[in-house]
């Protein structure tokens, strides 16, 4: 978990740093003036916040090699995932082969493909069961996209639980934005129309939404349940 943790720091030290450096519209970090950052830092919450991590991490981190971070991180991810966490299950589900850049060989891109045409359904069969909203919008996504015009290595991952995708793509719908709600809810429709679930599994699957909304999330601030942040960053960030 330490590499995961470490490779994950990192990558979002550099994902802070591009932000960072598109506010300083040029400047260089390191020549920045106290009076300089602490401008910066009262601009805005979300600038406060890149600055934050950059100051941080720029000791640990600066001078990596992202490319190598996001490779370093994806052996990370799928180890912690094989070994039940929560987290890089849904981290690996979300990520596809991400490490792949087009340099790699093509037998390496091929041994990502296996891996994960052979782990992402055991691993969102697991998220799904938890209710993951990020997890099961995707797999409501796969049920409603219309047939890929051309072959992809997609095409060999399953499509996921039907029932579970449902029940927790409307968790997610009553957890999202607005504007995100609407279009779960439209894809719902979609998966609705293929007839593939009876009537009952539709109201027995919302009956576990609404249950666990109200006994989980109720009150709580809707969720951005695109977001990728989770899956490079963690709670703290490495000394």
């Amino acid at each position: 978990m330490r590499a995961y943790k470490e490779a994950n720091d990192c990558l979002l030290y550099h994902s802070a740093r591009h932000e960072v450096d598109a506010l300083l519209e040029g400047k260089q970090w390191n020549s920045l003036s106290s009076e300089t950052l602490a401008t910066l830092e009262a601009m805005d919450a979300s600038a406060s916040r890149v600055l934050s991590t950059v100051k941080t991490l720029d000791a640990f981190c600066s001078g990596s090699d992202p490319q190598a971070l996001a490779e370093a991180s994806s052996a990370a991810v799928f180890d912690a995932a094989v070994r039940g966490n929560p987290d890089a299950e849904v981290c690996f589900v979300m990520s596809g082969i991400s490490a792949s850049d087009g340099s790699e060989s093509a037998s390496f891109v091929k041994s990502l493909v296996d891996r994960y045409v052979a782990y992402a359904p055991v691993f969102s069969q697991k998220a799904l069961e938890r209710g993951d909203p990020r997890v099961a919008v995707r797999a409501l996504a796969r049920y409603a996209a219309s047939p890929a015009v051309h072959p992809s290595w997609r095409d060999g991952v399953p499509k996921a639980d039907p029932v579970l995708t449902w029940r927790g793509a409307r968790l997610a719908s009553l957890r999202s934005l607005p504007e995100q709600r609407e279009r779960i809810e439209y894809n719902l429709a979609e998966l609705r129309a293929l007839g593939i679930l009876s009537p009952t599994q539709i109201s027995q699957a919302d009956a576990w939404a609404a249950a666990t909304f109200a006994r989980q999330f109720s009150g709580q601030a809707p969720i951005n349940v695109d977001a990728a942040e989770q899956c490079y960053s963690s709670p703290g960030v490495a000394p």
